[in-house]
């Protein structure tokens, strides 16, 4: 049972990675879809063609062993986080009205 969990839960990592990544290489490159369930769906497809990309460099040059295979998820996972906190950070726009909900105008773009 205990494995089952765990293989679920990498799974899922691996995905919510793999999405974070193709979040982040789409922000990188400064392109936007239509919506924010648009810009997700091409940024799961992204990351995880990204994902077999690294899993097929890692086979060419002979290195396709647990040790690297771990770190490549790593350095996935890292950018993963990354590609989400940007995401989220501006889907929400906490920066322009969190301010003003607070009772502190001075601090919203808007005031001068």
């Amino acid at each position: 049972m205990t494995s089952r969990l765990y293989d679920l839960a990498l799974v899922f990592g691996l995905f919510v990675a793999a999405s974070g990544c193709g979040l982040w290489l789409l922000d990188r490159a400064r392109l936007r879809a239509g919506g924010r369930i648009q810009q997700v769906c091409f940024a799961t497809g992204l990351g995880l063609g990204l994902l077999g990309y690294v899993t097929f460099s890692l086979g060419m040059m002979s290195l396709l062993r647990q040790s690297f295979i771990a770190g490549a998820y790593v350095i996935v996972l890292f950018l993963g986080l990354r590609g989400w906190y940007s995401f989220i950070h501006r889907s929400l726009s906490v920066a322009h009205w969190l301010p003003a909900v607070v009772g502190l105008p001075f601090m919203s773009k808007g005031f001068k």
